[in-house]
Parts: C-alpha cells; sequence; structure tokens
C-alpha cells in the first residue's frame, strides 16, 4: 500500500469541496462495474491505472488553470 505521507494534500474551497461531493455522488450511482477491490489486479494494470489517473489530475488542473485565467480576463 502506497505511503500517505507521500500524497500531496489538496486545500479545496467550498466550491470545490461541492463539486467533489457531487463527483463521488455520480460514482455511488453509476451503476456500471467498478474494481472493489484493487488487491485483485495484477500489479501492472494497477501502476498503469495509478499513471492514467496522475495524467488526468494534472490536465483537469491545467483546464482548471485555463479557465481561472479566462475567468479573470472576462471580469
Amino acid at each position: 500500500m502506497a505511503n500517505r505521507k507521500n500524497c500531496p494534500r489538496v486545500s479545496l474551497s467550498s466550491a470545490n469541496r461541492e463539486l467533489r461531493k457531487q463527483a463521488e455522488d455520480k460514482i455511488r450511482q453509476n451503476a456500471a462495474p467498478v474494481v472493489k477491490d484493487l488487491m485483485d489486479l495484477p500489479p501492472e494494470e494497477t501502476r498503469q491505472m495509478l499513471h492514467e489517473l496522475q495524467v488526468h489530475q494534472i490536465e483537469l488542473e491545467l483546464q482548471n488553470a485555463l479557465l481561472n485565467d479566462h475567468s479573470r480576463n472576462v471580469n
């Protein structure tokens, strides 16, 4: 299991917390099959999944920065 000390802490605004809550609610409501136990995945598949999540996180952070820039320019 990964050491949580090395995981970055994310400070969430109330708007971000609400978005996160909505996303988590959608995940719970989604009928799509979900891997319940990561221990059942082969190590390579787990590494690939982690990599994809990290890339997606960075993409979202970049999109958020662009949206914030555009928002400041509009106002």
